[in-house]
């Protein structure tokens, strides 16, 4: 079983980015909780100078894990034709694609302390 990971950069702009250690310590985090389990990693709505900075730091990032990251800017047909390939739009929320079916405000309380580890947010 593998997992995939979005991340929405959407209404982030890259001057108000965290520093560059809390991007090494997802990694990391993905790296060691979830070693051989990720299928891929999904940056949307990436700003341009992200993509810049990518350029510059993706060869230390190693190549199984770089093959599995997909930059997709703010483009609605990108972010369709990338994730519709593995998710029915039912599956998703409408900030991943148009259309989304999937949108249940988040409920930090019930996340972090009531909901087992192992279960879905949104599978209820």
């Amino acid at each position: 079983k593998t997992i995939n990971c979005v991340v929405d950069f959407a209404k982030f702009p890259l001057t108000n980015a965290p520093p560059v250690e809390v991007g090494k310590h997802f990694l990391t985090t993905l790296r060691l909780i979830y070693s051989g389990q990720i299928h891929r990693i999904f940056l949307v709505n990436v700003p341009f100078s992200f993509t810049i900075l990518w350029s510059i730091f993706s060869p230390f990032v190693g190549t199984d894990t770089r093959d599995k990251i997909s930059i997709i800017r703010d483009n609605d047909h990108e972010k369709e034709k990338e994730l519709l390939d593995l998710y029915d739009r039912k599956e998703l929320p409408k900030w991943a694609v148009p259309g989304g079916e999937k949108n249940r405000v988040l409920d930090v309380e019930e996340y972090l302390f009531t909901l087992p580890f192992d279960s879905a947010f949104d599978s209820r």
